[in-house]
């Protein structure tokens, strides 16, 4: 996909001018609607027929109010009160020689000369003879509700261009949302494992340099994860070749090293002594060899052949640890055996759940003192079952060699791939190992 390449390059100069495009449009409707408004007002409704009727109208009750209830053409504080009530109505009553007006704000008399009439028909007033209590007058007549047309054309304006600003700001923001929301599915998408899905900026701001980078990530993820591959792919070669080649001449080896042990009183004292430490380094290499493949079978191939099942917590236990327990007794060691008390349900792989208690089994019989007891223990602790081994570690062993930290490895790898996790640690001469496993909610 090719780049659209635009005139801003950045966020920051892009929203000034989108807020400045905006204001100028809102400026623009605003006037726009209001000469709109008043050229409809002025042609339409201040047009000279739509204002004589208007006129007409209110003559026509102002009689019909004196008829019901008549005054003086000189009271001009009653006519004051009538006017109120009708808001935008404007009286000039023609009294002999001291003509006034009449409005919503007050009264006040005119000066009495030729050219009122015709200054007052300019303005608007129709003039119309009316019948007072005294007798019968001339009184011009003026509506000016227009001005409430005026004020709502304004308000009309002023709403359409905020209208207009905010469609302008909230299409700007949509767009920046939208954006932002495509990446999010991006990433989103590579961090759940589809590194073949391309991420291509746009536009040339800052979200597209952001999505750049998330680009770069997705690359720099792809190569190392070929190059893991490929390294995983010869490692498996490796230890393939490295099976082959080491296990078979070194069971070879075992045999007859074995065979000159059975038959050591035909030896020299000093040739017994040199066929069984080759034959102790001998099982020490194949102990070696095999801790070295499982280490590498849970790092390179269980994470893909792990089958999880449901299985009762309690009869489980029961069943992989009593057999270990009773291993261990077998071998002249004491065992204190806490067995699990509550109901659950565990889901997990128990296969590689036995490879864990295998490699803790052996590190035991490598390890610890048979004089000290070994205690094994299951319990529920909340949300998750434990599994806890400990034991006084060996202060002299004839045949102890240095720990490789192999087994523990293995077992800490196997936990995580069970979605659990492993612990272990050695204090003031006691091994502890603790497998904690997630219960399933029911």
């Amino acid at each position: 996909m090719t780049k659209r390449r635009i005139v801003f390059h950045s966020l920051r100069s892009r929203t000034t001018a989108v807020l400045l495009f905006a204001a100028a449009a809102a400026l623009l409707a605003f006037f726009v609607v209001s000469l709109f408004a008043e050229w409809s007002v002025d042609h339409w409704y201040l047009s000279a027929s739509a204002q004589n009727r208007r006129n007409d109208a209110i003559a026509e009750r102002l009689q019909e109010q004196l008829d019901r209830k008549p005054i003086s053409a000189a009271d001009s504080s009653a006519l004051q009160k009538w006017v109120v009530k009708r808001e935008f109505v404007t009286l000039v009553v023609f009294l002999p020689g001291v003509p006034y007006e009449v409005d919503p704000w007050g009264t006040q008399d005119l000066q009495n000369d030729s050219d009122l009439p015709w200054n007052l028909s300019r303005q608007g007033f129709d003039f119309y003879p009316v019948t007072f209590s005294d007798g019968e007058y001339t009184v011009a007549v003026s509506e000016t509700s227009e001005l409430r047309l005026y004020q709502i054309s304004s308000y009309l304006a002023l709403a359409a261009g905020f209208a207009v600003l905010m469609s302008i700001l909230l299409t700007h923001s949509r767009w920046l949302t939208r954006r932002i929301r495509v990446l999010s599915g991006e990433v989103n998408a590579v961090s759940h494992g589809e590194l073949e899905h391309e991420i291509v900026p746009i536009y040339d701001d800052e979200i597209s340099s952001l999505a750049q980078d998330v680009e770069h990530m997705r690359s720099t993820i792809i190569q190392r994860t070929r190059s893991e591959q490929s390294a995983l792919q010869a490692n498996s070669e490796l230890i393939t070749a490295l099976s082959h080649d080491i296990r078979n001449p070194l069971t070879a080896l075992i045999g007859y090293l074995e065979l000159l042990e059975m038959d050591l009183d035909h030896l020299p004292e000093t040739d017994r002594d040199y066929v069984r430490a080759c034959l102790d380094k001998s099982y020490r290499i194949r102990d070696l060899s095999g801790e070295m493949f499982r280490y590498f079978l849970v790092y390179g191939k269980e994470a893909k052949t792990a089958e999880f099942d449901d299985y009762d917590a309690q009869e489980l236990m029961f069943q992989l640890l009593g057999e270990y327990c009773e291993d261990l007794l077998s071998r002249g060691y004491q065992v204190e055996a806490v067995s699990l008390e509550e109901t659950c349900t565990l889901r997990t792989d128990v296969h590689l759940l036995k490879r864990v208690v295998d490699n803790l089994e052996s590190n035991i019989i490598k390890y610890a003192d048979p004089a000290e007891p070994v205690r094994i223990e299951a319990r529920r602790d909340g949300k998750k079952l434990t599994m806890r081994f400990e034991n006084r570690v060996a202060t002299v062993r004839p045949d102890a060699v240095e720990s490789t930290h192999v087994g523990l490895r293995t077992c800490s790898a196997i936990m995580s791939l069970l979605g659990g996790r492993f612990s272990a640690e050695e204090n003031n001469g006691t091994f502890t190992a603790e497998c904690s496993f997630p219960i399933k909610e029911s």
